[in-house]
């Protein structure tokens, strides 16, 4: 129960405070979805991911497509893409799910790989050096697959790779650098029958190599590392357990900012029961996850495929752009600095939600300002391109405000510092997912702070202040005891 003592404003009391980024209201990106072609765009888009493959210094796109020929947008270097499938033939229509790109035969050029579900056939090319692809007479294993991966997993600086599979998933050794494979699964990974979605890699102890997150439609994963890419399933012991959750995608990011990486999952209520809660797990340091979902994340029932984190507020944290379908809009969600998060996704969108069936998502700098952009597949349209809007990025230039908040945690007051003269200022409080509480005025004033009295009907938990003048915008996270 919070106490009735009222702090004293005083310089020499200890300051508990948090600093953030000051923000336009105006939205954050530009609908440049004109400069992608309309061949190619509007396809059954699965997967996306942004890389060079035409070796020309730009971030090209590469699509999946379900049932219809794969696609590559070449960049020009501005942001605008033309289809450049050389070589990808067009009549090669399968089941894609997912995309690998690497360096399998050490040609100098990123190969790729697409892995299909519902009819087993996955394609294979070869980069000759400016994104002509050719079709190498290797074959990849026969099999039900909705997840791949390319990395070293046996330490000789060469591409190997990972299939996701309805069944048991493989680990695939490349043989000298050849591009072919020798299955090695039986020997590095443990013999489970999963259905796998998504797999992605991280040092999660933090002891000098990979270890694995499983993204599964059921028992999620997590694969230790014995340092020479063998690997044991430690999960149940490292993951948080009792959770009903059908999880599409895996992203490993430090969100806290405390040095190692933590881990978001995209998750989905395609089967009766399941929980559609993304859930957001900290990282102590050497592997061991805490679920924070409730306190750290909105709890809004999202059905999410796909999702990446960019610093779109310009205050050095990861935030989090998440991709849904069945009508779920693209949500936006503000990192405070220590991993909570708040929805901003008026504030980044500018109040006009993009609804579309966005099964992928993917960020890269496609016209050269230093600064990320957005590619979003749309399954039942055409895709979109954001382009970072360059007046918001001027406007936004990385700035830690003077305002200061103490103490937090609060007990019953709390003061607002570094308050200009005659700043027309308003502040309100809301739930950590941005639902409105309550309009707050100050109870003190001086010179440059202001104090304020927590309502009384508040629980202890977690809520964001919100400082609004006509332009800007600031949150502060408050603790309240």
């Amino acid at each position: 129960m919070r106490s009735a003592a009222r702090p004293m404003l005083i310089s020499s009391m200890f300051f508990a405070f948090l600093f953030f980024a000051k923000t336009s209201f105006s939205q954050y990106y530009i609908d440049a979805s004109a400069n992608l072609p309309d061949n190619g765009t509007s396809a059954q888009a699965k997967d996306v991911l942004a890389v060079d493959i035409d070796s020309d210094g730009d971030m090209d796109i590469i699509l999946a497509h379900e049932f219809q020929n794969n696609v590559i947008l070449l960049n020009n270097g501005l942001g605008v893409f033309v289809r450049g499938n050389v070589g990808i033939p067009a009549g090669e229509e399968h089941d894609s799910e997912a995309i690998a790109v690497a360096d399998f035969d050490l040609n100098g050029a990123k190969d790729i790989i697409f892995v299909s579900e519902d009819d087993f056939e996955h394609e294979y090319y070869w980069n000759v050096g400016d994104g002509t692809l050719e079709t190498p007479s290797i074959s990849l294993p026969f099999t039900v697959c909705r997840a791949v991966l390319a990395e070293d997993f046996n330490n000789d600086d060469i591409p190997d790779l990972m299939l996701g599979n309805d069944g048991q998933n493989m680990i695939l050794i490349n043989n000298g650098g050849t591009g072919e494979f020798i299955n090695e699964s039986f020997d590095r990974i443990p013999l489970i029958e999963d259905l796998t979605q998504d797999i992605k890699a991280s040092d999660v102890d933090m002891d000098g190599d990979i270890d694995l997150f499983i993204a599964n439609e059921d028992v999620n994963r997590l694969l230790i590392n014995n340092g020479s890419g063998f690997f044991t399933d430690e999960g149940t012991d490292r993951l948080p357990q009792g959770l009903n959750i059908d999880s599409r995608t895996v992203l490993f990011e430090d969100v806290d900012m405390d040095g190692d990486d933590d881990i978001f999952l995209c998750n989905v209520e395609f089967s009766p029961g399941k929980d559609a809660q993304n859930r957001l797990f900290l990282n102590d340091g050497s592997g061991f996850f805490e679920d924070v979902t409730e306190a750290y994340l909105p709890a809004f029932m999202d059905q999410s495929l796909d999702a990446v984190f960019t610093d779109f507020d310009f205050d050095g944290d990861p935030d989090l752009l998440v991709a849904n379908v069945l009508g779920i809009p693209i949500y936006a969600y503000t990192n405070n600095g220590a991993g909570i998060f708040s929805e901003a996704t008026d504030l980044v969108f500018g109040g006009s939600p993009i609804a579309i069936e966005a099964f992928g998502i993917a960020k890269a700098d496609f016209n050269g300002d230093g600064f990320e952009d957005i590619y979003i597949c749309n399954r039942d349209g055409k895709d979109k391109l954001l382009i970072r809007d360059p007046e918001v990025v001027s406007a936004s230039e990385i700035y830690k405000s003077e305002l200061q908040v103490f103490p937090n945690p609060i007990e019953e007051y709390f003061t607002v510092t570094g308050i200009e003269e005659n700043n027309d200022l308003h502040f309100e409080l809301t739930t950590i997912s941005g639902s409105f509480i309550h309009a707050l005025e100050p109870v003190a004033t001086n010179a440059s702070s202001l104090e304020f009295r927590i309502p009384e009907n508040l629980t202890n938990g977690f809520y964001i202040l919100n400082i609004r003048s006509k332009t800007e915008y600031l949150s502060f996270p408050l603790i309240i005891k």
